[in-house]
């Protein structure tokens, strides 16, 4: 049966664009224009997912969220926040709202639908829980089962020990409201200290204490074999791409 996805924009051309690509890939697609209505269709109607913008005419989709979340239809609804807002506070406070991913306006649709399809395949099977006697890939194999405990965040510049720490502070609000699993994707090209490294295993060592687990994307060889010289590497999984980690998991499970 396909499934079913809510689009809440109050842009029309949004909403028929985002309508005709997704009828096209076999989902069926319902359009409303604002925040106020969600809540009513999500309890009323079978919704698979919801495309959220936050810039509505009625309430703004943070308070869409907070009345999803309230009402317990968050998790049989997940959200994916459609905005054109967005700063870095603006995607932390969807997430920590109960958002399952952020895209930005203008987006890319085929992006988009990746991020759709993952979502809406994804295994949500949380039976399995991470325990200290598992190894790393079998935490991420609950990463990808239990995909709303997940955060990406993306170093794109020099990684040093200021960094390290400024990533810290932003980790520990959000490892606190739940969100455990923390994929860092460092950007080809870039310089990354030791020093910053032995701080992100410190890091890592905290979030594993509540259950939780860092793994790393590292695209460029000359990142990965300094981890590896560091000696850090054995405290990570690493993969080399975003979409690597989630066939790992559709690997292990067929």
């Amino acid at each position: 049966m396909a499934k079913t996805i809510l689009v809440v924009d109050d842009h029309l051309n949004v909403r028929n664009i985002l309508k005709f690509n997704l009828q096209r890939k076999g989902y069926n697609v319902l359009t409303i224009d604002d925040g106020g209505s969600v809540l009513p269709m999500v309890m009323k109607e079978k919704i698979d997912l919801v495309l959220l913008d936050i810039m509505l005419p009625d309430i703004d989709g943070f308070k869409v969220l907070d009345s999803m979340k309230a009402k317990g239809v968050i998790d049989k609804s997940p959200v994916i926040v459609l905005s054109a807002k967005g700063e870095e506070s603006d995607i932390l406070t969807a997430l920590k709202k109960g958002a399952r991913d952020y895209v930005v306006k203008p987006f890319n649709f085929e992006v988009l639908y990746s991020k759709i399809n993952r979502l809406l395949h994804t295994t949500m099977d949380t039976s399995v829980a991470s325990t200290k006697e598992e190894e790393p890939k079998a935490r991420v194999m609950t990463l990808g089962r239990n995909i709303k405990h997940a955060i990406l965040i993306q170093i794109t510049a020099e990684f040093e020990e200021d960094e390290a720490n400024e990533l810290e502070e932003n980790l520990n609000p959000l490892v606190e409201s739940g969100w455990t699993n923390i994929c860092i994707d460092f950007k080809p090209g870039i310089k990354v200290k030791t020093i910053a490294i032995g701080k992100l295993v410190k890091i890592q060592q905290e979030i594993a204490k509540r259950g939780g687990v860092i793994y790393l994307i590292v695209r460029d060889n000359e990142i990965e074999t300094h981890f590896k010289e560091a000696n850090f590497a054995k405290y990570f999984t690493i993969f080399k791409s975003f979409d690597e980690a989630f066939s790992l998991v559709s690997t292990e499970n067929t």
